[in-house]
């Protein structure tokens, strides 16, 4: 059967003429399956059971009813997505004409709707209001779908949750370290979290640009290499909110930005390796050595920083920034059946459990290219961890960054220690050092690296127990 419902946003008031006597219902419902033009909602009404199918659009749905036992609305309850509404029924008669006021209660109290139904489209636009309810009506929200029932137990009270996302991108662009707690709540909708998220991120790009260019140094090079990484980590976890084409076009960029603007760490981990050569080579071969690794050095900085300043950076940039403000760039296919809570949380386990996967997969196995996956993973797993809500107890929060970040420290020691060994090993095979030489020089070397590698995979070991115990922090 098709009904069509005209909805009603009332003042508190409206409290005033709904007396004990009127007919009164006790609703508790909540849904297991919300898409664009299907729901399925369990409806608890005083001590009886139903289930609901509803398809078609918001105006107007066909919905199937079906009695069901307390038993089986209890089961349904494993398979909720978002809040379980709750709410008083009154049924208001007026000239003749039959209402239902509900004034929901819990996370949405002081919320009151007057709903009014009909079986064909024409009445529902011909109908007027009794002239007894025009005092109490707010507005008439039949075509707003924030105040659609699937959506209110999903996104939360719209009073709430109302917010200016330019007045946000206005703020972060005053200052790009600002925290972003207090603009993120879990009912709000992903797509706009994901763009606040992002837009935040593009001026931290900015930030760190302006100071490299300022003071020409390479720390801050690193960390808009680092920032960029990021960037691009996250725009690839929403990338089904944009336009397919705006998407990997702005993706494409900041790949080819980030190759312009690298200077490889080889560099640096050969240099932090001299001291290791002194017993063996001359001084002034290492010193030669150690002056070509300055120059090429300061040569990849200086054609970074020109990067930077050149006009095609800038369009980069500009272009990125037009696919999170501009509304026509969203996916127009796109739908979401969740709020921010929900899609943050399945983020974070997806990605705890991808960083889990590698590490066991990888375990006691020396290889480098294994654990540059496993850093990679991590990464994603902090990233990801950025874009949860404050929902972490800052106790909890030090405690899970903690063991992130010396489970990242000991990956890293072991990739330099790879890098060392293998960069050393080349430039010593070159060198004009007898072979006897060489082998007694790689020999020692690779003592080094075996008394370091025995405690690698026992510290990580216990970096991930460390994690599994915070496990409940994004499963609560």
């Amino acid at each position: 059967m098709a009904i069509i419902e005209n909805k009603y946003l009332l003042d508190a008031n409206i409290k005033k003429i709904l007396k004990d006597k009127l007919p009164k219902e006790k609703i508790s419902q909540f849904y297991t399956k919300v898409q664009l033009c299907k729901e399925i909602r369990f409806r608890k009404i005083d001590d009886k059971y139903y289930k609901t199918i509803r398809t078609g659009s918001d105006i107007r749905k066909n919905t199937i009813n079906k009695k069901i036992s307390k038993k089986s609305y209890q089961k349904a309850k494993d398979k909720k997505i978002g809040h379980t509404l709750k709410k008083s029924r009154y049924t208001l008669n007026l000239e003749g004409k039959k209402f239902a006021v509900d004034i929901y209660k819990g996370k949405l109290k002081n919320l009151y709707i007057l709903e009014k139904s009909f079986k064909s489209l024409q009445k529902s636009e011909k109908f007027e209001l009794p002239k007894a309810l025009n005092e109490y009506i707010v507005e008439d929200v039949s075509h707003n779908n924030r105040y659609r029932n699937k959506n209110l137990a999903l996104l939360g009270n719209p009073k709430k949750s109302d917010y200016e996302i330019y007045k946000i991108f206005k703020d972060i662009e005053k200052n790009p370290n600002i925290n972003l707690c207090k603009y993120l709540f879990d009912e709000m909708e992903v797509s706009d979290a994901a763009r606040v998220t992002l837009y935040k991120n593009l001026f931290k790009i900015y930030s760190f640009k302006d100071k490299t260019i300022d003071k020409k140094s390479i720390l801050y090079l690193q960390k808009l290499q680092m920032q960029i990484k990021i960037t691009k980590i996250l725009l690839k976890e929403f990338r089904f909110i944009f336009d397919p084409n705006s998407y990997k076009s702005v993706y494409s960029n900041l790949c080819s930005i980030n190759k312009s603007i690298t200077i490889y760490e080889e560099f640096n981990i050969l240099k932090n390796s001299m001291p290791m050569l002194e017993s063996s080579l001359s001084e002034s071969a290492i010193f030669t050595f150690l002056n070509q690794l300055d120059e090429k050095i300061e040569y990849k900085k200086n054609r970074a920083i020109k990067y930077l300043q050149s006009r095609e950076f800038n369009i980069i940039l500009n272009q990125f920034k037009l696919l999170l403000k501009e509304s026509n760039n969203i996916n127009k296919d796109f739908y979401s059946d969740t709020n921010l809570l929900i899609e943050s949380r399945k983020i974070v386990k997806r990605r705890f459990k991808k960083f889990k996967y590698l590490a066991k997969k990888y375990d006691k196995c020396y290889d480098l290219d294994s654990y540059k996956k496993i850093e990679s993973s991590l990464i994603k797993l902090e990233v990801a961890l950025s874009f949860y809500p404050c929902k972490i107890k800052s106790k909890d929060e030090k405690k899970l960054q903690k063991a992130i970040e010396k489970t990242h420290n000991h990956l890293y020691s072991f990739i330099v220690l790879n890098q060392d060994y293998s960069h050393l090993k080349e430039y010593i095979s070159n060198s004009s050092k007898t072979i006897q030489k060489q082998n007694k020089i790689l020999q020692s070397l690779k003592k080094y690296r075996k008394d370091k590698e025995k405690n690698y995979n026992t510290q990580i070991e216990n970096s991930i127990k460390y994690l599994k115990q915070l496990k409940r922090v994004f499963n609560s």
